[in-house]
């Protein structure tokens, strides 16, 4: 869906029963009334799961002498007005300089079966819609990526678009590529190694926002990882530098030059949420989310009063698992305790209760009975089938070193660090080398003190 000319621009999309389209539709916002666009000659087939943006081409006025025809010429509803790109930009302009493009996306034409789809295909082709003449025109650019559904693109100016993620065959994307209108041709983001960290995650049906400093990457999901809540944030002007593309190429950097000088940018969730709670303050299930962005940033008072406001929207045995997290991490183990036992006979996540029961033994020095839990809990996940439960076990892992670490059984620490180290990297999980520095340097100094504890009292006597 694009806004332009005052009309909300709609085309394709899949109905009920898995029906999908090929026709063209506008919304007037202010007279409330659809009405169909009438194009002449070829069309895109019916597909969903497409990008589209409208975008100014504006060069071709200074390029071509076309004479400026009458907004009659649209023959829809109105005539044309001011618009709005995806920029947020209110624009004067002539439809004769307007051009919507739509790319890729998917056909079901043999039906689904629940949500898994069969004999479907997946769209190669991209088309250009002109406002003036009303005529679809097929593009054959150089470089065209394959083909894909659920991707995002929008307008960056200089005549280009950027487009990012995507699925086919199942697999998802996280290839970034710059659509050049103005030189007619597809050119590939670079992945630089520094990058590789910040670069969001492969994915589907999120959406990308342009605020002309930057581009912003929100939500969408895959299988493997499920749905974003993070927010990604690419310099919108490197890209200028490093590629040379649109009607004002002025690139002299290489990319090297330009990534190995470049930051990686994120907006971190607390931020997002807090962003997000100014308009929604009723939200609880955003106070949970910020809260467990605090607990993860050892912003623990915060975290508490952020999990108590969303109690008191909705009380939920999930957010009490929570409360209780922050609350052995505030040094009150005995309210956690509480909590966890009131909801330990009636929730079914069992185990996530009794990692926060083996974290409270271990915090009030009751190593038994943490070593118990700890051995219960690695047995039951000896295999992880998934990040959720390899996520939990890395939790579970971290604590038992920990209960090992401060009863000084340091050999029995090494092959757990080995399970762990093995385990993040099986996963890919996200800063990994920090977290193992971390937690083997807590077992280092530990062990340090250890012996210099044992030496003192060997030279005593």
């Amino acid at each position: 869906m694009n806004y332009a000319n005052g009309l909300l621009w709609v085309f394709g999309g899949k109905g009920k029963n898995g029906k999908v389209f090929e026709d063209f539709w506008t919304y007037d916002i202010e007279d409330n009334v659809w009405g169909k666009v009438r194009s002449e000659g070829s069309s895109p087939s019916r597909r969903y799961g497409h990008g589209s943006f409208i975008y100014d081409a504006h060069w071709e006025e200074h390029e071509k002498d076309i004479l400026k025809k009458k907004s009659s010429n649209l023959n829809i509803l109105s005539a044309p007005k001011p618009y709005l790109t995806s920029q947020d930009t209110l624009i004067s302009g002539d439809s004769q300089n307007l051009r919507m493009i739509v790319s890729f996306g998917f056909d079901n034409k043999m039906g689904i079966l629940k949500t898994y789809l069969f004999f479907g295909q997946y769209r190669s082709d991209v088309w250009e819609f002109n406002f003036e003449t009303l005529k679809w025109k097929k593009l054959n650019y150089e470089g065209t990526p394959k083909s894909k559904y659920g991707h995002a693109t929008i307008p960056i100016g200089n005549g280009c678009a950027f487009q990012f993620g995507g699925q086919h065959l199942g697999k998802y994307s996280k290839n970034a590529y710059i659509i050049d209108m103005y030189n007619k041709k597809w050119v590939k983001v670079q992945r630089n190694k520094l990058l590789n960290n910040s670069w969001p995650h492969a994915r589907r049906s999120h959406v990308l926002i342009n605020t002309n400093d930057d581009l912003i990457v929100h939500g969408g999901g895959s299988n493997m990882r499920g749905y974003f809540e993070s927010v990604c944030v690419l310099p919108l002007t490197s890209l200028f530098h490093v590629y040379r593309v649109g009607y004002h190429q002025g690139g002299h950097q290489s990319t090297d030059e330009v990534f190995n000088n470049l930051k990686p940018i994120h907006i971190d969730k607390i931020t997002a949420e807090s962003i997000y709670l100014k308009t929604h303050p009723n939200d609880h299930e955003a106070y949970k989310r910020r809260a467990k962005a605090y607990l993860e940033s050892r912003v623990y008072q915060k975290a508490f009063d952020d999990i108590e406001k969303a109690i008191e929207l909705d009380k939920t045995e999930e957010k009490m698992i929570i409360k209780a997290k922050i609350l052995i991490a505030l040094n009150q183990p005995q309210q956690a305790k509480e909590i966890l036992e009131s909801i330990q006979k009636t929730n079914d996540n069992i185990d996530e209760i009794n990692l926060g029961l083996m974290t409270i033994y271990r915090c009030t020095h009751r190593y038994d009975l943490a070593t118990k839990y700890a051995k219960d809990l690695l047995q039951k996940y000896e295999i992880c089938d998934n990040e959720e439960q390899a996520i939990l076990k890395m939790e579970i892992l971290k604590q038992y070193i920990y209960v090992l670490t401060e009863t000084n059984q340091f050999n029995e620490c090494e092959p757990r660090l080995m399970s762990l180290r093995g385990l993040m990297r099986s996963f890919k999980m996200s800063n990994r080398d920090q977290t193992m520095k971390k937690i083997t340097s807590r077992v280092d100094d530990h062990k340090e003190l250890y012996n210099q504890c044992k030496k003192y009292f060997e030279e005593a006597k």
